[in-house]
């Protein structure tokens, strides 16, 4: 498990994403208390309201159907070294 190899401090809780940029190598994170940050993926998970679904999937209009999936736009044997936030 991911946690589980994470140093102490290393996830961050309570952050609401704004919007990001994509550098390439590097994701820029702008949050909506006007903090930012920088990160190597970003994992959206929060349902209907998804921004970084929504920046993937332009052509998906997404609705309610009382059930979770998980997606991945990425090979996750191509990670290196991540920040997670």
């Amino acid at each position: 498990m991911v946690v589980n190899t994470l140093n102490l401090g290393t996830l961050k809780f309570g952050k609401r994403l704004k919007k990001f940029s994509n550098y390439g190598k590097e994701v820029r994170l702008y949050f909506d208390n006007s903090n930012e940050g920088y990160a190597d993926l970003v994992i959206g998970a929060y349902g209907l309201r998804s921004i970084v679904r929504n920046a993937g999937c332009l052509n998906f209009i997404p609705y309610y159907l009382k059930q979770a999936a998980f997606l991945t736009f990425i090979n996750p044997s191509k990670l290196g070294r991540i920040s997670i936030y």
